[in-house]
């Protein structure tokens, strides 16, 4: 047969065990452990024993995961001066400090050093020096004037070039056009006649010659270092003299 009961929590009493001095005594119930239930119906005494176990377990987690760290840091030469979380902080504060700073230092310097020694191969520009300058002339007598500029680095490069044109007849003066091709196919191109601005004639039509001096800078898009790009001058009856530059 089932007990029938019912249970009563938090019950204490007292005891008078001195009158005169008015001193009680109070007494509460004792419970066990496995007497306490809580609300999932476990006990007390499951509970905080289930309770210390996953304590176990967290801690052990723990430091199997410091440990880790610690043996990963020995590894890499940077061990720790105790195997703890501080101890651990204090080996990256080190890897930070000596491996990232002092390597990116080393890294950025090295890498300047490496740009200065080619420029070019960096993309980098330094402009036209002098020994890349050129120096050619051709009569009227012949016709179009093809040569080849080697391009001296990746990326865009610039063409810079001034043509001295010098006309016996009015009728074909003022007239010049430069093309650069890349696989004969024509990638920058400039007209005199569009760039009426740069044009100074430089003798008086009243001499008979006619005289011309043409400067231009042409952007090359989408070079390859030391591709060969052509470029053709094409003139109508004039002597021509011109000085190119690619950079």
């Amino acid at each position: 047969m089932a007990i029938n009961e019912q249970i009563k929590t938090g019950r204490k009493f007292r005891k008078l065990i001195d009158a005169d001095s008015r001193l009680w005594l109070r007494i509460s119930f004792w419970t066990k452990a496995s007497d306490v239930e809580f609300d999932d119906h476990e006990t007390a005494e499951i509970k905080f024993a289930n309770m210390a176990g996953r304590i176990d377990e967290i801690a052990s987690a723990f430091r199997n995961g410091v440990n880790k760290i610690y043996n990963k840091l020995k590894e890499l030469g940077f061990t720790p001066a105790a195997n703890s979380p501080d101890g651990i902080c204090d080996a990256i504060q080190d890897i930070h400090d000596t491996r990232y700073t002092n390597g990116y230092n080393a890294g950025r310097l090295q890498g300047q050093e490496d740009v200065k020694a080619n420029p070019g191969q960096y993309g980098v520009s330094t402009g036209i020096a002098q020994d890349q300058f050129t120096l050619h002339t051709s009569s009227r007598v012949h016709g179009d004037i093809l040569n080849n500029l080697t391009a001296p680095h990746a990326g865009t490069c610039s063409l810079k070039f001034e043509v001295y044109l010098t006309y016996d007849s009015h009728s074909n003066a003022n007239k010049c056009r430069i093309y650069v091709n890349r696989n004969n196919v024509t990638v920058a191109y400039a007209d005199i006649e569009d760039d009426g601005f740069d044009i100074h004639p430089d003798l008086p039509e009243d001499k008979g010659t006619h005289q011309y001096t043409w400067k231009k800078t042409l952007e090359i898009p989408n070079c390859t270092s030391g591709e060969t790009l052509g470029y053709k001058i094409v003139r109508d009856g004039a002597d021509t003299s011109w000085i190119i530059g690619i950079y």
